[in-house]
């Protein structure tokens, strides 16, 4: 099944640096966004063929808990909602 991890560490040390989305490449029509605490949109892939860094518009985002919304199948019928916390 699809793991989800509720953090990670993109420092640049070269462990946890990505949001591994563990099984997600069973799921190719899968959409995913991601937001602040202000509900700014930092990240939409269909798909997820480029794990997310934690970088927006060519910068670091700041350690802090976003929401996502991974819809598995692209159709809206599973939809996981949860918050993945940043740590610097």
């Amino acid at each position: 099944d699809l793991y989800i991890p509720s953090a990670y560490t993109p420092n640049g040390d070269g462990i946890n640096d990505e949001w591994q989305l563990r099984n997600i490449e069973n799921y190719p029509n899968c959409i995913i966004k991601i937001w602040t605490r202000e509900n700014v949109l930092v990240f939409e892939s269909l798909g997820y063929k480029e794990m997310w860094e934690g970088i927006y518009k060519g910068k670091n985002l700041p350690a802090d808990r976003y929401q996502y919304e991974i819809d598995v199948h692209g159709d809206a019928k599973d939809v996981r909602i949860g918050n993945v916390t940043i740590f610097r």
